[in-house]
């Protein structure tokens, strides 16, 4: 398991799950399960329940990754370059 220290963490909006970055990205969820995705990268947040937003490895593109349960879904690049600050809350949408 990886060691949650050595990259930053992003808990879910709904506090359920964590998704720690490393050589490889791990979902953490209640009870201690943890499952890690085929994915590796820095974690940069949740937009919502199901996708986090990633920087791959040492690229400059930022990425969103659908997460079911704790299973990889989809990758979908959203920049050439840029930072991801956070998400909005829904009352200001």
């Amino acid at each position: 398991m990886p060691n949650p220290v050595q990259d930053q963490n992003a808990i879910s909006p709904g506090g359920t799950r964590v998704a720690v970055g490393q050589s490889q990205i791990w979902i953490y969820g209640p009870n201690g399960r943890a499952e890690p995705l085929d994915q590796s990268g820095h974690v940069l947040g949740w937009l919502d329940e199901s996708h986090i937003v990633i920087q791959p490895g040492d690229a400059p593109t930022l990425s969103v990754i659908e997460v079911d349960a704790f299973t990889l879904q989809s990758i979908a690049e959203i920049s050439a370059a840029g930072a991801y600050l956070g998400t909005f809350p829904t009352a200001l949408i």
